[in-house]
């Protein structure tokens, strides 16, 4: 497998990928809720909460984000990938005569920690200490956040295995499959 976390069991080499210091890197494990900001965005005058990390984790996310998207990933998918889009997204359904969109309420929230340190452990085979700092790392709240360049990539593959169902069942029933962040799409 092509990422850098995989099979990864020394903190001292997650440190170096991370470019900060093992003191660094063991305080933000460990304070890790304490790195963000939380704020309000509306959208339709409906409050949206951001959480957002500082300056000193956002830099981790950016570097994790960019690892893990190194893993390859299903054709299906348009969020959190370089040169693909929404619009991409709904291009993919322009010449089905129906569609179906679902959106999953509160995805990042329902993206709970213990699924995000199963993901580090089981299926990127670290060692529990290494999964737990990076689980630590990239969860605020029990979950993931919602404001970090993290989150689609992570959240999506947490989910994978549910996707990818999604994903086999369309193809067996001659659809076409799309999805970006928490929309499903189905044509």
């Amino acid at each position: 497998m092509k990422c850098r976390l995989y099979n990864l069991k020394n903190k001292n080499i997650l440190a170096e990928i991370l470019q900060i210091d093992r003191k660094t890197l063991l305080f933000l494990s460990r304070k890790s809720d304490a790195q963000y900001k939380e704020f309000n965005i509306y959208k339709n005058k409906k409050p949206r909460g951001v959480e957002e990390p500082n300056e000193i984790l956002k830099p981790i996310h950016h570097l994790l984000k960019n690892i893990l998207s190194d893993l390859p990933l299903p054709n299906y998918l348009f969020s959190g990938r370089k040169k693909r889009s929404y619009v991409d997204n709904a291009k993919a359904h322009l010449d089905s005569p129906r569609l179906v969109k679902m959106d999953i309420s509160k995805f990042y929230p329902s993206c709970k920690r213990e699924f995000v340190y199963q993901f580090f452990k089981v299926k990127m085979k670290t060692s529990n200490d290494i999964a737990e700092i990076l689980t630590n790392l990239s969860t605020y709240k029990q979950h993931i956040p919602t404001g970090s360049p993290l989150s689609q990539i992570l959240a999506f593959l947490i989910n994978q295995d549910i996707f990818d169902k999604f994903a086999m069942y369309a193809k067996k029933n001659n659809m076409v499959f799309s999805l970006y962040v928490d929309d499903i799409c189905f044509s």
